[in-house]
């Protein structure tokens, strides 16, 4: 995955490879650089070898299940500030250490919506690097 400095990088962490692929397609049009885990094992190394801006969260996920990698992702000195997106939760499920959620199915605007409230909340503080010429 190739990224500009300034392009925000989205993790969608989903079991099911069509809503992962939906979800990665309505992030990407709209400009971000999108990384997916169908598990959550696979989800945790991956927010650990890149610095994330948020991330869309199943909570029905093999082998780490979703609930335990948020609060795996939310004492991490390194995950700890990232925004996570519950997918397929309502406001009455989500949990409490979420900084947003999405009911299913999954809406563009409602997805795109939630990502740009906690992205713009100020959240994440990814340092932006200079290319040097």
């Amino acid at each position: 995955m190739q990224t500009s400095d300034l392009q925000r990088i989205a993790l969608v962490v989903d079991h099911d490879m069509w809503e992962r692929w939906l979800t990665t397609e309505m992030l990407v049009g709209q400009g971000y650089a999108v990384l997916g885990a169908s598990n959550g094992a696979s989800g945790l190394r991956l927010v650990e070898q890149h610095q994330c801006d948020v991330i869309l969260l199943d909570l029905a996920l093999p082998e780490l299940p979703g609930l335990e990698l948020l609060q795996q992702l939310k004492v991490m000195d390194r995950t700890r500030e990232i925004p996570v997106i519950v997918l397929g939760a309502s406001p009455d499920e989500q949990p409490g250490t979420a900084e947003g959620c999405v009911p299913r199915p999954l809406e563009q605007a409602r997805v795109m919506t939630e990502v740009a409230r906690c992205v713009s909340a100020g959240r994440t503080q990814r340092p932006v690097t200079e290319k040097s010429s």
